[in-house]
């Protein structure tokens, strides 16, 4: 079971993951799971290193190590053991990963499973912890412009407490790891 907290927010949720998930099939879990939209580059930071997605040819490499085939279990050792997910680097959303329990999966499905989460996650592109910040004070006050502006934005209020277990479940369950 990982812990997955947003940094600096109350933002977190929980899953199931095996063990033998390679990083790129994490980022898409965590993606999922947060309700992020993977609209930016992301990299793992863990004890062994820094990890990320291979710089496409002709690009320069980010001195990152190439993520494509490591595994999550390679990276921790056992319960408690953490690493961090960092997504977009612009706003840089850091994502503190913590191994809750290791446990046996219940069939050989070798799939991810939301169990837990707490408050909706931020917008993509709201300006960071800052602007996320400032987003959840605009939702308290209806009649002022800040909230209109929000909600213009948005296409809709923004609820900070409200998580979708069902919707991070839907989410999650098409993605075979």
């Amino acid at each position: 079971m990982l812990q997955i907290r947003l940094r600096d927010t109350d933002v977190a949720r929980t899953v199931l993951v095996p063990g033998a998930i390679k990083l790129p099939k994490l980022h898409r879990v965590i993606q999922a799971a947060m309700g992020w939209r993977n609209c930016h580059l992301h990299m793992f930071r863990s004890k062994l290193g820094n990890f990320a997605p291979p710089a496409p040819e002709g690009e320069e490499a980010s001195g990152c190590l190439d993520e494509t085939r490591m595994p999550l279990d390679a990276l921790i050792e056992g319960e408690g053991d953490q690493l961090t997910y960092v997504y977009d680097f612009g706003e840089y959303w850091v994502h503190e990963l913590r191994v809750d329990r290791i446990t046996a999966p219940p069939d050989r499905r070798q799939r991810a499973e939301c169990v837990d989460g707490k408050m909706a996650c931020p917008p993509e592109d709201v300006g960071g912890i800052p602007g996320y910040q400032t987003l959840c004070a605009a939702m308290t006050k209806s009649n002022s412009a800040e909230y209109r502006q929000f909600v213009e934005w948005l296409g809709g209020p923004f609820a900070p407490e409200a998580f979708d277990l069902e919707r991070a479940r839907a989410q999650l369950a098409r993605i075979a790891v």
